[in-house]
């Protein structure tokens, strides 16, 4: 895939221009692209020009969606211009005119960009939000594993010196050792429970938390999935069990956007 990029406005605005088609062959190396540029130079805005985009498909629509939440969290801004009439027709029918900021003209869309009058949609805002939440959460659980991690380099530590500690004691007593393990297989057999009970309480549990975690529905960052039996290309709004709106073939959407049969 063939891909120009331009820099404008001492370097913080970032134009590219990928060529043909941005489907499952292609949006892997846009990302790759467009990702390896946020990580080294970090653009405060950047500009996907789809000039001499012909076609895109789900997969990506998907690469797009996944570039946007990156570049907010870095808290930067992107901006999607000179799509095709038929490209422009599949966002709106789609609703992604909603959680993409659309601009028909690079130019205009760097002097917006410049002069801060980019019609940013509500949505837009409300993901800019939430991925800065999500940067924050990530930082606060980092911290807490290593913390975590440290306390129990400290207990383990404390164990195997008091283990050692232990086995340089000699015990000359045989018969109170023989006490020892008497009482020792006392309290074992005392202890011996029921596991058959144990196994059934398990099941219904795991059988509970299973029928729950399908029935529940998690609001999340919705994004666009292309149903493999019918082509159908939906909106997908939750997590849990969802169905194809033409086919109405059955699937599981999880958390983490993975999607399951």
């Amino acid at each position: 895939m063939k891909i120009n990029r331009y820099d404008e406005f001492n370097k913080e605005i970032t134009i590219i221009e990928p060529f043909g088609a941005i489907d499952s062959t292609n949006a892997p190396i846009l990302d790759e692209y467009v990702s390896e540029l946020l990580e080294k130079e970090k653009p405060h805005s950047i500009i996907i020009d789809f000039s001499h985009v012909k076609y895109i498909s789900s997969a990506g629509i998907g690469a797009i969606a996944y570039l946007q939440k990156k570049i907010m969290q870095l808290k930067g801004i992107l901006v999607i211009s000179g799509t095709n009439t038929e490209i422009s027709n599949l966002f709106s029918a789609l609703g992604l005119n909603k959680f993409f900021i659309l601009i028909q003209n690079k130019d205009v869309a760097v002097t917006k960009i410049i002069k801060e009058e980019l019609p940013i949609p509500e949505s837009v805002e409300k993901l800019t939000e939430n991925a800065a939440k999500d940067s924050e959460l990530n930082t606060e659980s980092n911290m807490e594993d290593t913390q975590e991690k440290s306390e129990s380099h400290i207990e383990n530590t404390e164990e195997n010196a008091e283990s050692d500690t232990e086995t340089q004691k000699e015990d000359d007593d045989t018969q109170g050792n023989l006490d020892f393990e008497s009482n020792n297989k006392y309290h074992k057999e005392e202890k011996k429970v029921d596991t058959n009970t144990i196994d059934i309480e398990a099941k219904e549990i795991i059988k509970e938390n299973d029928s729950s975690s399908i029935k529940k529905s998690i609001a999340f960052n919705s994004f666009i999935w292309e149903c493999p039996n019918c082509k159908n290309m939906m909106q997908i709004t939750y997590a849990g069990a969802n169905s194809c709106s033409k086919c109405f073939k059955t699937f599981i959407v999880n958390e983490d956007q993975t999607v399951s049969f």
